[in-house]
């Protein structure tokens, strides 16, 4: 289940210590594409503005990229969690900061094929996922239980 997958997804960036910031959350997964392409969404697009952890220089953050690969590179990410991933340091340069936030909202302000204009959700980091995840296994249990029936 994807939301399960985004939600693993938000606990790995937490455990490695990106946990200030917040996410935007995209795709068709927020687009009704069961109704408009009569297919579910593949994955969640997911762009996650974060600073840098507490006491971890850019070169420790480098390190701990390249130490976790599939939180941290897009395709990895999407087999890994079922998550389209990216990451922008808010701690960069402000120049950089404006040209991938920019980036982003016209990636994600308009539907692929008919530029219709749409929306995207954002999510705090710092969030508590606990309620979310109970009534998410609430979700699935039933269904397991409708599907055994």
């Amino acid at each position: 289940m994807l939301l399960r997958g985004l939600f693993d997804y938000r606990q790995a960036l937490h455990n490695l210590g990106f946990s200030d910031g917040f996410q935007w959350l995209d795709g068709s997964f927020v687009e009704d594409v069961e109704a408009h392409e009569a297919r579910p969404p593949n994955d969640i697009d997911v762009v996650t503005f974060a600073q840098r952890p507490a006491g971890m220089d850019p070169a420790a953050v480098n390190a701990v990229v390249a130490a976790n690969l599939d939180v941290f590179e897009p395709a990895k990410a999407r087999v890994a969690y079922g998550c389209d991933a990216y990451v922008v340091q808010l701690d960069g340069r402000p120049e950089k900061l404006v040209i991938r936030t920019a980036y982003y909202h016209s990636l994600f302000s308009h539907r692929r094929g008919d530029n219709v204009w749409k929306g995207f959700l954002m999510l705090p980091l710092q969030s508590d996922d606990a309620d979310a995840l109970v009534t998410l296994n609430a979700f699935e249990e039933e269904q397991s239980d409708a599907a055994s029936t």
